[in-house]
């Protein structure tokens, strides 16, 4: 989410849900080049009393967004390893600009799946789930498809690299052990 003020409508057209946005990083640079947020806008929300206007804006990631867009057809793959079919319904269903460089190779080959018209994104997701990885999208809206566990970042966070962040924490939002209880009724 992003805020900003909007004294007299200033931005009332300057967001449009599905519009590219990119977050920059550097405060003294300019124009900056640190990219920390490449994204998709999913909402945005105008509030306030005349003079006090605010719009906020969210977002998702990227690649995240655009995979959720995305519809896998009644697809099915025989004997192929996983980064293989990643690759290929990425190649089919996407609109080219999501890359895939750093998808790589499993050691799981599926003697067969099946996916009928469910988001690119679950599809991804349960390739996932099977060869026990995980993937996500980076700034550059390149998929990364990488083993658990498998890869550290190689970045240590301090007070050079990070943005300073307010968290609230109320005794009422923390939670030790939640109990779910439910019943089937058959009709």
């Amino acid at each position: 989410n992003i805020d900003y003020d909007n004294f007299n409508g200033l931005y009332s057209t300057a967001f449009n849900i599905g519009d590219e946005v990119i977050v920059y990083a550097d405060k003294t640079i300019n124009p900056p080049t640190t990219k920390i947020i490449t994204g998709l806008i999913t909402d945005v929300n105008y509030s306030g009393t005349p003079n006090n206007e605010k719009v906020t804006v969210r977002g998702i990631n990227y690649v995240e967004g655009k995979l959720k867009d995305f519809i896998v057809e009644p697809e099915v793959y025989n004997n192929s390893e996983v980064s293989v079919i990643v690759k290929d319904l990425i190649d089919k269903y996407s609109d080219g600009t999501i890359t895939y460089v750093n998808v790589d190779i499993t050691s799981t080959t599926l003697t067969r799946i099946t996916f009928k018209n469910i988001s690119l994104w679950d599809a991804i997701k349960q390739l996932a789930e099977l060869s026990n990885f995980y993937f996500y999208g980076d700034n550059n809206k390149d998929l990364h498809f990488e083993i658990k566990e498998g890869i550290s970042s190689g970045l240590t966070l301090d007070n050079t690299n990070t943005i300073k962040s307010t968290f609230k924490i109320q005794e009422q939002d923390m939670v030790n052990e939640v109990w779910v209880y439910g019943d089937t009724i058959l009709t």
